[in-house]
């Protein structure tokens, strides 16, 4: 009896085995699940349901939960995602820490970069904004680096990067500093194979962190990332002044202007600090939950409050680096990049005179680059760039070099301000000629006064000098006060005000891209006279050539807004591009005198407007002229929009669109909206013949919205009708 009591026992305990294991079994099952999309950015969906919320990058074949693999993406529906629960989590490609402790430091912090784009600076990978990204200009030139100012020395636990495409692999260095000038090497991901968003765990005391990318695969691309998040909390050592609180229990009253705590106060090497969950400005890309069921989900949100920093691997903590930290900065070595204005004691606070610091930092650089941190750094006199130096600034709207700044060859200008505060100085000069110099992302601003008949232009080029090669790119041009100079020995030229001006000199080379004349902090305020004048007065050897204007807006001037002129053919003007530019209208100077031209050319030849959009000037939008000189100009006009109906500053428009002086010029493919009549002149029309020279021209394949009579014009009299004398000479039809 015993024994079959036994025996049905043991069958009974097996039966529960089976079935508790069968229960066991079941949940670890693949599990098709929809998820319901609740917010989105351009770079991942966030979707909620079965009691979790995740975030689901556009890219990503797994999403993860807590750290982890756990999902796979099987479609994507326009308000869904269907995910397919895996029996068990995959193992990360990367050996990378998903959450960091500490909280988020780099929000909002100065940042720089070895170069950027449009509309993708430095301070957009760390304004804690998915969207926002920076990028490097150059595509093939590597290492390229970005660099944040912590503002203090503190305690970094790691540092955390959504790289702009998760299928890149990024090679990187980052590095950290308490001085700017001294970096050591934190983590070391050159030889990164890891595609999308990393991070890197280590601990630190430092102020600056700069990441380093060496290259990317594929190959070809520039650096570029949408956040880069720097982990850690405030340093425990207080700042070597003195605190003046009351307290019993203060610390030694020997302030050491180095401390030597830092080298015996080891660092935690497995820091326990829990992520604040509303810390972080940003979801790591390669992270997946997304605690906040917001249906706006910013990056603000850290992946999840039960963060288990078990998955943290101790960092095998590398000394932090002593900081030898040396404030007279003709010590220190040359860095990799950047030698920090403030370190040379530049205070950057609109009072204090910078010139001599600032200019004791670019001579210990050597041509590597001064960077300057968020400020206005006052000059009360003129500070010299010499050949090959290289500023770079924390933006056009952040740092202000208030005064006059000379530049010479070779160097370069990146997210700054030039210009004085006053009248009576142009901001940026060269004085001994210039080549191979850059502009990227500046804004430039004039201090010409209404009495002053020199010294007014926002930047002058040069007198007499030579210039080359020179590039404007993504720069604005506020306007400028007052007059502008005094030209050759036998002309004196008053009441002009000029934006960009060059002198009695050769030009070659130079190119405006994507810049905005006549703006003030981004508000369209236009320009008392030119914006932009190259001045080639009488004498053999004085010519200007291969000028370049793409994608550029000019605001309203009063007078031409880009004027170019030779005044004999001892100096000629060759090789002009203006394409895809905005000119928004011009002709009435600071004494009510009507006169302007968007565009005009004195003896030039070669010259190409295409695909600009032109409105209302009271001269004409473009003028060409030799001066009753049988010339070949050899213009090539096609493309334009010209809206005569929309008028900037109650201009009337007196003269035809478009004046042609020379020979050998063609007309073709354009646009003329044009509803009214033009007046002050007999004869005129939108486009308009100039004197008996003016042959051997073509005017086809245009359209216009004015009668027959009016859109061909002769401006030194005569008939305008098909008869006219001109018309034997030249080409024109005048659909």
């Amino acid at each position: 009896m015993m024994r079959r009591c036994a025996l049905l026992g043991s069958l009974v305990l097996v039966a529960l085995a089976t079935g508790m294991l069968a229960l066991a079994a079941a949940p670890a099952e693949a599990r098709v699940q929809a998820f319901k999309k609740i917010g989105h950015t351009r770079t991942y969906d966030v979707v909620r349901g079965h009691q979790r919320t995740l975030i689901v990058y556009r890219a990503a074949r797994y999403v993860k939960w807590r750290g982890q693999r756990r999902y796979e993406v099987l479609q994507r529906r326009r308000n869904a995602v269907i995910l397919r629960k895996l029996r068990t989590p995959l193992r990360s490609s990367t050996a990378q820490i998903v959450n960091l402790p500490g909280a988020p430091l780099s929000v909002g912090k100065p940042a720089s970069a070895s170069s950027v784009v449009t509309s993708a600076t430095a301070d957009a990978a760390n304004d804690g904004r998915p969207e926002t990204r920076w990028a490097a200009s150059e595509s093939r030139v590597y290492p390229q680096w970005w660099l944040v100012d912590l503002g203090a020395e503190t305690k970094v636990y790691g540092v955390k990067i959504a790289w702009q495409a998760s299928t890149r692999a990024y090679r990187y260095r980052v590095a950290t500093s308490v001085d700017g000038l001294d970096f050591k090497v934190a983590a070391d991901r050159s030889k990164n194979r890891t595609r999308g968003a990393t991070t890197d765990a280590f601990s630190a005391v430092a102020r600056y962190v700069r990441v380093v990318v060496l290259g990317v695969s594929p190959a070809g691309v520039p650096a570029s990332a949408y956040e880069i998040t720097v982990n850690g909390e405030p340093a425990e050592t207080p700042e070597p002044t003195p605190e003046p609180t009351p307290s019993p229990s203060a610390s030694p009253n020997t302030p050491d202007p180095t401390p030597g705590q830092t080298p015996t106060e080891t660092p935690t090497p497995t820091p326990t600090v829990t992520p604040t969950a509303s810390a972080s400005p940003t979801p790591e890309p390669s992270e997946t939950p997304t605690p906040e069921p917001t249906p706006t989900v910013e990056p603000t949100s850290e992946p999840t409050p039960t963060v288990e920093p078990t998955s943290e691997p101790t960092p095998t903590e590398t000394p932090t680096p002593t900081p030898t930290v040396t404030p007279t900065a003709s010590a220190s070595p040359t860095p990799a990049e950047g030698f920090n204005v403030m370190d040379y004691g530049a205070r950057g606070d609109g009072r204090t005179d910078d010139t001599a610091r600032i200019q004791s930092a670019i001579a210990a650089a050597h041509g590597a680059t001064v960077y300057f941190p968020e400020g206005t750094y006052r000059l009360a006199s003129t500070l010299t760039v010499p050949d090959g130096a290289r500023l770079v600034g924390a933006g056009m709207t952040s740092t202000w070099l208030q005064g006059q700044v000379v530049f010479g060859s070779n160097s370069s200008f990146t997210g700054l301000k030039i210009g004085p505060a006053s009248a009576g100085v142009s901001g940026l000069k060269n004085t001994d000629g210039a080549t191979g110099t850059s502009f990227t992302r500046c804004h430039f601003r004039g201090g010409g006064a209404a009495s002053d008949a020199r010294n007014s232009s926002t930047v002058n080029l040069g007198d007499g000098r030579d210039l080359s090669n020179l590039t404007f790119t993504d720069c604005e041009f506020e306007r400028s006060l007052g007059t502008a100079w005094s030209g050759a020995a036998d002309t004196t030229h008053r009441d002009n005000t000029v934006s960009i001006y060059a002198n009695s000199c050769t030009v070659d080379t130079v190119t405006f891209d994507s810049c905005h004349l006549g703006v003030s902090n981004g508000v369209a305020t236009g320009a008392q006279r030119m914006m932009v004048e190259v001045w080639t007065a009488h004498g053999a050897g004085n010519w200007w050539k291969n000028i370049t204007f793409t994608g550029c807006t000019f605001e309203p001037s009063n007078i031409h807004q880009i004027d170019f002129a030779c005044y004999d053919d001892s100096g000629q003007g060759d090789g002009v591009l203006v394409e895809g530019c905005t000119f928004k209208g011009g002709g009435l100077d600071m004494k009510g005198t009507l006169w302007g031209y968007a565009i005009c050319l004195e003896w030039p030849k070669n010259v190409v407007i295409r695909n600009n959009h032109f409105y209302r000037c009271h001269e004409a939008a473009i003028y060409s002229a030799n001066f009753g000189q049988s010339y070949d100009t050899k213009w090539h006009i096609t493309g334009n929009t010209f809206d005569w109906d929309t008028a900037y500053a109650g201009i009337t428009a007196r003269r035809g669109i478009v004046v042609i002086t020379g020979a050998s010029n063609t007309v073709t493919g354009n646009t003329f909206n044009w509803h009214g009549s033009f007046s002050g002149w007999a004869n005129n029309g939108c486009v308009e013949f100039a004197g008996a020279k003016a042959t051997r021209n073509t005017v086809t394949g245009n359209t216009f919205s004015v009668s027959q009579t009016q859109r061909i014009g002769n401006d030194w009299g005569g008939a305008t009708g098909n008869g006219s004398p001109w018309t034997a000479t030249n080409t024109v039809n005048r659909q």
